[in-house]
């Protein structure tokens, strides 16, 4: 995925970020890889206990993603009103 996520980036620096679907999709896989981050971690956590030595790490970690799939929501929203500032619908989310 990050290769991916940096070969649509490059396409979209190539445009200088004129193209939004380009933009989208950088956001979007970005997302998936926060997910899937938040995802291995809940997993890991459902399947250990408290006890496990290891838990209080992958607490903050699965603490840390969450926080970082909220960075980039909000990233996200403000660029997005940044490339559409008369886009009442953006600014009223």
């Amino acid at each position: 995925m990050e290769s991916a996520i940096a070969w649509y980036q490059y396409a979209a620096d190539l445009t200088s970020g004129s193209d939004a679907g380009l933009l989208r999709k950088v956001s979007d896989l970005k997302m998936k890889r926060t997910e899937a981050e938040i995802a291995a971690h809940e997993e890991f956590l459902s399947k250990h206990g408290a006890g496990d030595e290891v838990y209080a790490k992958r607490m903050e970690e699965l603490e840390a993603a969450r926080k970082k799939r909220t960075d980039l929501l909000i990233e996200d929203a403000r660029k997005r009103v940044e490339r559409n500032p008369t886009d009442l619908q953006l600014r009223s989310s």
